[in-house]
């Protein structure tokens, strides 16, 4: 099949829906991926909670202080 016969396949199936069989080197690119966000969003998660714990123990004192401020 010529270049544009392939295209045209693929418009094809797109079209109708039909999802073509992924190879087995896009299915391991796809888990590779996946598993490089889950690290990237354990990551976040661990860095998120690392800034904001050490900005729970100021926390009581600047809420007293926007009190006395609305006084």
């Amino acid at each position: 099949m010529n270049v544009s016969g392939s295209v045209r396949e693929m418009e094809i199936q797109q079209l109708c829906g039909v999802q073509p069989v992924e190879s087995s080197s896009n299915l391991e690119t796809n888990k590779t991926c996946q598993s490089d966000l889950n690290a990237n969003l354990q990551k976040l998660s661990r860095d998120l909670e690392t800034q904001y714990s050490q900005d729970i123990p100021s926390l009581p004192s600047i809420l007293l202080e926007i009190m006395r401020h609305e006084s």
